[in-house]
């Protein structure tokens, strides 16, 4: 319940910022702080980058497989809620899982755009998103 609480106080906070447009270094730092202070996930890293003409921002997480639903809409959902934030106009978002032990990791992608709907705007349900804006793949 605490860690409900802290992410539903980060995400308030980002939303109602919204309007600030937060520096890519600003945006990072959030980041971080969402990560060390409410989430089971350990982050591993982040990287932002233009590929074409795609600005890209990505993460990648350490998470447990049987928590990978759960990690899969709680990344998205920060990195809509910084993104939508951010004076980049980020286009897509990448997390990179990897799990404890051998596994491969997994590579999931979504459209910032599409997934603005389901996360910021809430005009889209989570099997919509699913359907028109995720995509994921095995390394």
């Amino acid at each position: 319940m605490k860690m409900a609480w802290v992410f539903f106080i980060f995400s308030l906070s980002v939303l109602l910022c919204k309007n600030k447009n937060y520096s890519d270094e600003q945006i990072i730092i959030m980041l971080n702080q969402h990560f060390e202070d409410s989430s089971n996930d350990q982050l591993l890293g982040n990287h932002i980058f233009t590929n074409a003409s795609e600005n890209i921002f990505q993460i990648e997480i350490q998470t447990n497989v049987t928590d990978f639903n759960i990690s899969l809409l709680k990344a998205f959902s920060v990195i809509s809620a910084l993104t939508n934030a951010a004076k980049t106009n980020f286009t897509q978002a990448i997390v990179i899982f990897h799990f404890k032990g051998n596994k491969l990791p997994i590579i999931a992608k979504s459209d910032l755009n599409c997934s603005r709907k389901f996360f910021i705007d809430k005009t889209e349900n989570e099997v919509q998103w699913r359907k028109k804006c995720l995509s994921i793949q095995n390394f």
